[in-house]
This record gives structure tokens, sequence and C-alpha cells, in this order.
């Protein structure tokens, strides 16, 4: 019997749906499919790069890294998507509000679509927060603190080391 291993990451746009609790008729809509390299781009500066190498590749080591990988790329590519999912133009959106008579919908605001994606990029840090770059690192610091705080915990972390 033979056993096929396929990398880890890209992700396909059906598990993504599924991971994500999202309608599975989104599958249609390409946006998913066109964002794949923008996420894989993220994963690429936010971990190690032989951590990054060992999930984009068929080797056995890469199921050890499936679950993190396969939750952090869900939530990027949500992430990424966020906005234009959220355009009424393309038939479907995050609903914030239904009025009663279902004539009144309210989206998310700009303002609320990136605080969700900061949300969805700190989950996705933290995820694979054993395996983050220096660049990962400071990230998720920033998101956590801002970015004058991580500037400064990044300080005092180097400080230390040296």
């Amino acid at each position: 019997m033979v056993v096929l291993i396929m990398a880890v990451i890209p992700v396909d746009v059906e598990t993504v749906l599924r991971v994500l609790n999202l309608p599975t008729e989104l599958s249609d809509n390409q946006v998913f499919s066109e964002h794949q390299a923008n996420v894989l781009q993220w994963l690429f500066k936010a971990v190690r790069r032989d951590i990054y190498l060992v999930a984009v590749s068929d080797i056995p080591d890469a199921l050890s890294y499936e679950n993190e990988f396969k939750y952090a790329y869900c939530f990027y590519l949500l992430s990424s998507v966020l906005e234009f999912i959220n355009l009424k133009t393309l038939g479907s959106g995050i609903i914030k509000t239904t009025g009663i008579d279902d004539q009144s919908t309210q989206l998310l605001s700009g303002h609320e679509i990136q605080s969700f994606k900061n949300n969805l990029e700190i989950r996705a840090l933290e995820v694979l927060s054993q395996h983050l770059s220096t660049y990962g690192k400071s990230r998720l610091n920033e998101l956590k603190f801002g970015k004058n705080e991580a500037i400064l915990r990044f300080k005092k972390t180097r400080a230390v080391v040296i």
C-alpha cells in the first residue's frame, strides 16, 4: 500500500470553508483561490524558513505541523478576503444586522473589518507561536499591544538575549 503525502499548505478552499464554518457555496467565489499566493507569502514571512519549507513540501515531517498550519492558513485566508466578500455587489458579505422586514441589511464597516482582520491575524500567529520568525513575533506583539509597545517589548527582549 502506497501512502500519498501532500504538502500541508496551501489548504483547499472547501477545507477552509469547513474550518471557518462558512457556507460551502462560497467555494464558487474565485476570490479565495486568488488570495492563496498572498497567504503563502504571509506565512513565509511569519514563520522560520526551515519550518515553512517543510510545510510546503510533501515529506512525512510536514504532517507534524498539519493542524497548526491548516488553522493559520485558514485564518490568514479569511483575513485576506474579508473586505472583498463584504461588498454588496458580490451578493454576499458579513452581515452585522438585518431589519425585521429584511429590507435593511447592515454589513461590517471598514473599521470593523480591520479589527476583525487583526483578530484573525493574531489567531493565525498564535497558532504558529512555536515557529514564528523574528518578524512573526514582532508582528504578533504589534497586533496585540500596538506598534510603540511592540517595539519596546522587542528591544527589551533583545537586550536580555544579548
